[in-house]
């Protein structure tokens, strides 16, 4: 079985501490290694790539998580939430949503850009159809209206 497909079941049993054992499974995970050997600066490679590595529980302990989260923290969070498009105009509700939930699981829903992204969800995002969004900008308004 691939190391970190049983990291995460033993987590989801008993929520583990950190320790060396696990972090020799993510050392050992042919997954991990995957996702971890290259980088590239650019928002889209950023999005996908924390997102795959959200799913393994401890990777926000990582050298190469937090890099990825800085990156984020400073190219694609706005003060309404993440838009890895083009800025504050162009938050789009999915990628806003699935860096939500990413964060979320690496731990980091109590930092502000987590709290950010929330607070859009909550102001603007559309539940029903026929309705109109407060949003000003792009992104939302082609899709919601």
């Amino acid at each position: 079985m691939e190391s970190s497909l049983g990291l995460r079941i033993s987590y989801e049993k008993n929520k583990k501490q950190f320790d060396d054992q696990v972090r020799k499974l993510l050392e050992t995970s042919v997954l991990v290694n995957k996702l971890t050997k290259d980088y590239i600066e650019h928002p889209l490679f950023a999005v996908f790539r924390i997102l795959g590595l959200s799913e393994i529980p401890y990777t926000e302990k990582l050298k190469y998580t937090q890099k990825l989260i800085k990156y984020i923290n400073q190219n694609i969070a706005t003060n309404e939430g993440f838009s890895p498009l083009g800025g504050i105009r162009e938050i789009v509700p999915c990628y806003n949503a699935m860096l939500l939930e990413a964060y979320t699981r690496l731990g980091l829903f109590k930092k502000k850009e987590s709290n950010n992204a929330l607070n859009w969800v909550k102001s603007y995002q559309l539940f029903n159809r026929n309705q109109k969004t407060k949003w000003n900008y792009c992104g939302i308004c082609k899709h919601g209206v």
